[in-house]
């Protein structure tokens, strides 16, 4: 169900304590979290738990700010936010070419059923479509635009969530 690809995307986790790995990570945030995919866990060196815009994740059951640890989750041990299976990429989003080099990505949010568009570079969109890079690597995306590619969840969609109790 949930694995190093999606497991960020509207989820709710319990993580636990753990050493830092030696090795380097798989994935650094924007935020500047770390992340390292152990086959049926994650690891995240972070200094920040708890609830975020696209996630609610807690370290040994608290909320920590500014606290840098290191924390691993089963990826068995995630939950979806909404109750439902992980959001699928692409479901209900339609892509067209704007000229040589950009994709417009259009489609309803997944919790307004209201429209949502953005526009991409259309190399860096087929790169992430077909897995070669992470989708935060595609440039100039604001953060409503991530978490729409993620999750499908537009602005107005995340403002209904908020009121979403654990």
């Amino acid at each position: 169900m949930f694995n190093f690809k999606n497991f960020c995307s509207l989820t709710i986790a319990d993580w636990t304590r753990c050493e830092l790995p030696d090795i380097s990570p798989d994935f650094v945030s924007f935020s500047g979290s770390a992340y390292w995919d152990l086959g049926n866990r994650v690891r995240r060196w972070s200094d920040h738990w708890g609830p975020t815009k696209s996630c609610k994740w807690f370290l040994e059951g608290k909320i920590y700010n500014g606290l840098l640890t290191c924390g691993e989750c089963y990826y068995d041990d995630f939950h979806n936010i909404v109750g439902r299976e992980p959001i699928p990429m692409y479901k209900n989003i339609v892509s067209k070419e704007i000229g040589d080099n950009q994709i417009e990505i259009s489609g309803p949010c997944v919790i307004s059923g209201q429209p949502y568009q953005i526009t991409v570079p259309k190399k860096a969109f087929l790169n992430w479509k077909a897995g070669d890079i992470f989708i935060q690597e595609i440039p100039g995306l604001t953060n409503d635009d991530l978490e729409f590619l993620m999750s499908g969840v537009s602005p107005e969609g995340w403002a209904q969530l908020e009121s979403v109790q654990v």
